[in-house]
């Protein structure tokens, strides 16, 4: 159900370009540098994992200063924490979208917006510091699908080519009654492919 929920907000981006004065197709990719927030959270640290996906970007006015974004990521979250010799690495693997309002003052991009998350894998290593490992896989126990927001600002050049930074918080826990939420901050990099819209005919 959650994945039809996803592939529903998609077509809506897609629906979304056709209205649009200009819509362009991207890519993004980066640098996650996630941990756990929540009441539960202490003695956790940053762990970093990637992003990548696709975008759909519509302006609605002329000058386009003003747009509308709809991702669909691979999001690597997670968190890593050490207690004497002992060492656990966290691993949550999501499929994110992020749905976005953006501004564009000049060639200046701010950006805000709810995100909703598929939970596709998790791994749990554990060592006890005296040669003992422990992993898990799979996602029992964990919440399949996440509620968050972004928020971000960011410098797109002429050729398509841009850059930024963003904030990504989720408003539900990681797992039911575990007092911990997903915490990230990302460094991106963007291209814009091509435009989705037909070239405009002009008669003799």
């Amino acid at each position: 159900m959650k994945s039809v929920f996803l592939a529903l907000c998609l077509l809506a981006g897609l629906g979304t370009a056709a209205q649009a004065q200009q819509s362009a197709l991207g890519l993004r990719g980066g640098l996650n540098l996630a941990r756990y927030a929540g009441p539960n959270s202490r003695g956790g640290s940053t762990l970093a994992g990637g992003l990548l996906g696709l975008t759909v970007t519509s302006t609605f006015s002329k000058a386009g200063t003003t747009a509308l974004e709809f991702e669909l990521l691979y999001s690597g979250k997670g968190t890593k924490a050490e207690e004497g010799n002992q060492q656990l690495t966290q691993r949550l693997h999501y499929l994110d979208m992020p749905v976005l309002l953006q501004f564009r003052p000049g060639k200046m991009e701010l950006e805000l917006g709810p995100q909703f998350g598929l939970l596709v894998a998790h791994s749990t290593n554990y060592s006890d510091g005296r040669g003992n490992r422990l992993r898990s896989v799979g996602t029992g126990g964990f919440r399949s699908f996440q509620v968050g927001y972004v928020a971000g600002i960011g410098y797109r050049a002429p050729t398509g080519v841009g850059f930024g930074f963003r904030y990504n918080g989720a408003v539900s826990d990681i797992g039911a009654g575990s007092g911990l939420r997903n915490s990230v901050f990302q460094l991106q990099l963007s291209y814009l492919l091509q435009s989705l819209q037909p070239e405009p005919e002009f008669s003799n």
